[in-house]
């Protein structure tokens, strides 16, 4: 089984993950709406796969991946971003992101991006 989290602080999106996985029974899904919650449930649980917003008020999600890092969290992290532009594409690719979606992210897209990632 694998375990997922989700860090998004748009209670919009988190609603909307949850109903994408809702009747997916091999896979377990966490979702936190900010991102001090994220890392504090990315070091206190081990997930195959986070799912981390890269802007959010308090720290954006190039802060978390940070934290995480240094903290020797080693689940992939997948950026997710509303932004298309080169230039935040190309700050995500030269991060220590394991891949990057844009939003809004569709229901086949993200069960297969899971699926095969």
């Amino acid at each position: 089984m694998k375990n997922i989290l989700f860090i998004d602080d748009s209670e919009d999106n988190l609603n909307l993950y949850k109903i994408y996985f809702k009747k997916v029974e091999e896979i377990e899904v966490r979702f936190v709406g900010s991102a001090q919650a994220g890392i504090d449930e990315a070091l206190n649980h081990e997930y195959d796969l986070i799912f981390l917003d890269i802007q959010m008020p308090d720290l954006d999600g190039f802060e978390v991946l940070s934290k995480l890092r240094a903290e020797g969290v080693e689940s992939k992290i997948v950026a997710l971003t509303g932004f298309s532009d080169s230039e935040t594409i190309s700050k995500i690719e030269g991060a220590n992101f394991d891949n990057y979606l844009k939003k809004p992210i569709l229901k086949k897209d993200l069960l297969k991006f899971v699926e095969n990632g």
